[in-house]
């Protein structure tokens, strides 16, 4: 870190709350999107990795997912992991895929024949779960 950043002054709370609600629109906005999309197709791809995992919004959509499945009865989630995170994660949303679902597997995602092999038992599960619906 060089100095000049030790050096910054601190946001004042007025200026913080200006950058979050600057912020916020957006925030509401793609959310609003997500929601949408998530009502009007019937399945939903989760790409579970460190990053996926440690985020709250992921969190959300996903138990937004699982309600949606209670209610209709139906999988509309359908996980694949590009690391292992998922396999070690104490977050119960993540443990409960984990337990309770086949997830994808595209951790070797860069050896072409295992993604093509990941891809194309992805593409049958979706398939297989679309003529059971």
């Amino acid at each position: 870190m060089a100095s000049s950043e030790l050096l910054r002054p601190v946001p004042s709370h007025a200026e913080a709350k200006a950058y979050q609600s600057a912020r916020t629109p957006l925030q509401h906005y793609l959310r609003d999107r997500i929601d949408e999309s998530i009502r009007l197709h019937d399945k939903l791809l989760i790409v579970l990795s460190q990053a996926s995992i440690a985020s709250p919004w992921v969190r959300r959509e996903v138990e937004a997912a699982f309600e949606r499945e209670d209610r209709q009865k139906s999988i509309v989630l359908f996980p694949v992991r590009v690391d292992d995170a998922v396999m070690e994660t104490n977050e119960a949303w993540a443990a409960d895929i984990r337990r309770t679902r086949q997830i994808g597997d595209f951790t070797q995602w860069k050896d072409h024949d295992s993604y093509q092999k990941a891809f194309a038992r992805l593409v049958r599960d979706l398939t297989a779960e679309s003529q059971q619906t």
